[in-house]
C-alpha cells in the first residue's frame, strides 16, 4: 500500500491524535458535508495505536508508546521492518513479496486501515508539511488504485473520505498532474456533473478549483468557485461552515495558495477569522 522508503512514525501518533480532535468534533461533524472522516475510520487503525486517552488527573501522555514501540520491536526482530532517525521502512525483497502474495481480501483491508491512518493523520499537518519529500512516495503508491475498485472495499461515504484527505495532501505537496489523475477518476465513478454538482462531490470540486488555480488556469479556478458558493447559498444557512469556507476560500485567492484542505477542526479556525 506505500512504498518501500523510510516511513515517518509519527504519522501513527498523529492519527491518534486526529481521532481525538475528530472525537471532540463530532457535532461539526455531522453538520459539515464537507468531511467524510467518521468513526467508522476509527475503527479501522491498528490495535497497537488505539489507545484510550489517559484522564487529564493521572499526569500521563495520552498518547501510550508502549503498544506501537512492542510492535515495532517484534516485526524488526523477523526482519520485516528496519528502523532509523528517519522512521522504519520494509526491506524491498519483503515489500515486494507482500504485495504479490496477500489474497485480494487482505489487500483491501490493507488499504482501508492504511487508508484511514494517512485520513486520520492529515488533521495534524506539521509532518505533513516538513516530510513531504519523504511522505510523496508513499502517497503516490497509496493513491495508484483503480477508484471504482477501492469503491467496492468498503463504504462509499468512507472510502470518499480516505481520497478526500490524500487529495489535500496532494493539493499542499502541488502534486497538480497526481491530482488531477485521481480527481477525474473520482468524478467519472460519481458521473459527476461539474456545472452542477451533486453535494456529496462538492468537496471534490472544491479541491478541483484550488488545483485548477494553481495550475494557472485562474478563470476556470474562479467560474468553479463561484458555482460552488451558488449551490451551497441556495442548500446551506448562511452561517453554514462549509458556505463560508468557501466564501473565504474565493475572497482570499490573492494572498493564498490553498485554503480548502484540512479537517474539521483545522477548517473551523478559518472560518472563525
Amino acid at each position: 500500500m506505500l512504498g518501500s522508503s523510510p516511513f515517518p512514525a509519527q504519522v501513527f501518533v498523529d492519527a491518534w491524535k486526529g481521532t481525538q480532535r475528530l472525537k471532540e468534533d463530532q457535532e461539526q461533524i455531522r453538520s459539515s458535508s464537507s468531511t467524510y472522516l467518521s468513526p467508522w475510520h476509527f475503527l479501522q487503525l491498528p490495535a497497537f495505536s488505539v489507545v484510550e486517552q489517559a484522564p487529564e488527573h493521572s499526569g500521563q501522555s495520552g498518547w501510550n508508546r508502549f503498544r506501537f514501540d512492542e510492535a515495532c520491536h517484534l516485526l524488526g526482530s523477523l526482519t520485516l521492518i528496519t528502523r532509523d532517525d528517519l522512521g522504519f521502512s520494509v526491506p524491498p525483497l519483503v515489500h515486494d513479496w507482500a504485495r504479490d502474495h496477500q489474497s485480494g481480501d487482505r489487500k483491501a483491508q490493507s488499504w482501508l486501515v492504511t487508508g484511514s491512518i494517512l485520513a486520520l493523520s492529515s488533521c495534524e499537518s506539521f509532518l505533513w508539511q516538513i516530510n513531504q519529500v519523504q511522505l510523496r512516495p508513499h502517497i503516490h503508491s497509496f493513491v495508484d488504485v483503480e477508484v471504482s475498485a477501492a469503491f467496492s472495499r468498503g463504504p462509499r461515504d468512507a472510502i470518499l473520505g480516505i481520497f478526500l484527505q490524500c487529495g489535500r495532501m496532494l493539493l499542499h505537496m502541488r502534486d497538480d498532474a497526481r491530482l488531477t489523475s485521481l480527481l477525474d477518476q473520482i468524478f467519472r465513478e460519481s458521473q459527476a456533473d461539474l456545472a452542477n454538482p451533486l453535494p456529496a462531490v462538492l468537496p471534490f470540486c472544491q479541491l478541483h478549483a484550488s488545483n485548477l488555480l494553481n495550475m494557472g488556469r485562474r478563470e476556470a479556478g474562479l467560474t468553479l468557485l463561484r458555482r460552488i458558493v451558488e449551490l451551497q447559498e441556495t442548500t446551506l444557512g448562511r452561517d453554514h461552515p462549509d458556505l463560508l469556507l468557501s466564501q473565504h476560500s474565493r475572497q482570499s485567492i490573492p494572498r493564498s495558495k490553498s485554503l480548502l484542505g484540512g479537517c474539521p477542526a483545522r477548517r473551523r479556525g478559518i472560518v472563525d477569522q
